[in-house]
C-alpha cells in the first residue's frame, strides 16, 4: 500500500503540472528511495505475527544500502525550489536513481517482472504461506 500511495501522489502531481502550465505554475515531484527516518526505528514493522518472517526477509532483500537521510532529501528539495527550472521529477537516493534507471532502462513490464522475482527471492526465504 506504501508504494501505491507514493504512485497515486506522482501521478497527480504530473496531472497537476499539465494542467497548472497554462497559468505558469510550476509543479516539482520528489521521489526520494527509502529514508533513514526514526520511523523505521520505533515503528513496527509488522501489524501481525504471521507475517514477521516474510517482513524480515524482505528487509533483507531490501536493505538499508544506499538509503537516503532526511538531510539529503532536503538538499533536494531546495534545489528543486530554487533551480529555475521547469523539471518535474527529480530522483533522491542512491536505491530510488537506481530503480529509476532500471525502470527507464527497460520499461515497466521488465521492471515489474524483476520487482516480481525479488519480492519471490524474499518469500522462498522465509516460512511465509499465505492462508487460503
Amino acid at each position: 500500500m506504501y508504494d501505491a500511495s507514493k504512485f497515486a501522489i506522482e501521478r497527480f502531481c504530473e496531472s497537476l503540472a499539465y494542467e497548472l502550465a497554462p497559468l505558469n505554475i510550476g509543479v516539482k515531484i520528489i521521489e526520494p528511495g527509502i529514508v533513514v527516518t526514526e520511523l523505521v526505528d520505533k515503528a513496527p514493522a509488522v501489524a501481525h505475527p504471521n507475517y514477521q518472517d516474510l517482513a524480515d526477509s524482505m528487509a533483507k532483500t531490501f536493505s538499508l544500502d544506499g538509503a537516503s537521510k532526511s538531510d539529503d532529501i532536503a538538499e533536494v528539495v531546495y534545489q528543486a525550489a530554487t533551480d529555475g527550472s521547469s523539471k518535474l521529477r527529480y530522483i533522491c537516493g542512491e536505491d530510488a536513481i537506481q530503480f529509476y534507471a532500471k525502470r527507464m532502462e527497460f520499461g515497466d513490464e521488465a521492471f515489474i517482472k524483476d520487482m516480481h522475482q525479488l519480492i519471490d527471492v524474499a518469500k522462498s526465504n522465509s516460512s511465509f504461506t499465505p492462508k487460503q
